[in-house]
């Protein structure tokens, strides 16, 4: 039986940094200077995210003398546009392997099963490290694992 590998994208962290939302919100964004409240409060993002993560990723923004932030809203508008997430890679699943999100590894399913769902197929079985379920889709209906 030959072995059959399939992709899958796994985002390492909580949550990313630029949503769709904050996409939208950012090309509103005017030609003029924003402290980093109004910017939080236009963007719906925390502070400590703008001067913690979002700078640390690249945000262009400028310091006085008293050390404020000031953020020009189109050289934001034009980073939130073009930002990537860059965490992100792929995984190579083998036959009989899924993704333990509890590991967060790929691992050979103990005692897998195949069910058909209604568009797809669904491989479930357990994670020989943790114990906890995993389970495999696939988009096709008829799948060989």
């Amino acid at each position: 039986m030959e072995n059959k590998t399939r992709s899958t994208t796994l985002y390492s962290g909580a949550r990313r940094l630029v949503t769709g939302a904050t996409r939208s919100k950012a090309k509103g964004l005017l030609n003029m200077l924003y402290t980093t409240a109004e910017l939080s409060d236009i963007l719906g993002v925390t502070r400590r995210a703008l001067i913690d993560q979002w700078i640390s990723e690249g945000l262009p923004y400028t310091q006085d003398a008293k050390r404020r932030y000031w953020f020009n809203g189109k050289a934001v508008a034009a980073w939130v546009t073009a930002y990537k997430h860059t965490r992100d890679y792929t995984i190579e699943l083998g036959e009989g392997m899924a993704l333990c999100l509890h590991c967060m590894e790929p691992v050979k399913m103990i005692d897998p099963k195949a069910k058909d769902g209604k568009r797809t197929q669904v491989l479930s079985g357990k994670c020989p490290q943790c114990g906890k379920g995993v389970t495999r889709f696939n988009g096709t209906r008829r799948a060989s694992w």
